[in-house]
């Protein structure tokens, strides 16, 4: 499945198509293809592509930190000079949310949690320092580094380009 991604994102860049999206999903044995990581997928197709951009559609938000993909996603912003398009979404599959520990069963505690991820992932990409005191995560945590107590963080690298387009599913008009 990576070679076909391969090829189909240089024959895409070669015909000048904009983007292509791809999904990340975990656990499909049945033979549904899947990407589990589209950040590093990205990051290597855009060595095999000159100007095609990379959509991630969508990182399951909930399996993921939202520090660490902030990070991630900064560096393959820098990288790439922009080609990779960010995009996050709740999960729907409940054998791959659960499975990572998060909830997707409990559709409430799944907003919220999603709701906590990406006002904490946006003061990444946007305040060169913050913290963040929520009911998922306490960051900067309330621990001694050396000798003295953390106020705030800076995620480095930050995103080349600025704001950050963050694209996100809608199923419904709850969403």
């Amino acid at each position: 499945m990576f070679w076909t991604a391969k090829d189909i994102a240089q024959e895409m860049d070669a015909l000048g198509y904009y983007a292509l999206w791809t999904a990340e999903h975990h656990f499909q044995h049945e033979g549904y293809e899947c990407f589990p990581n589209l950040i590093q997928l990205s990051l290597w197709l855009a060595t095999q592509t000159k100007r095609l951009k990379l959509g991630c559609a969508f990182n399951v938000l909930p399996m993921w930190h939202p520090i660490r993909l902030a990070e991630d996603y900064a560096m393959a912003d820098i990288v790439t000079d922009g080609r990779v398009i960010m995009g996050v979404g709740r999960g729907y599959h409940s054998r791959e949310v659960e499975s990572f520990g998060a909830p997707v069963i409990d559709q409430a505690a799944n907003r919220e949690l999603f709701e906590e991820q990406v006002d904490l992932m946006l003061k990444c990409f946007n305040e060169e320092s913050f913290s963040h005191r929520g009911k998922a995560y306490d960051v900067p945590p309330p621990v001694e580094y050396r000798g003295y107590q953390l106020r705030e963080i800076t995620c480095v690298p930050r995103p080349k380009y600025l704001p950050v387009e963050v694209w996100m599913p809608i199923a419904s008009s709850k969403s």
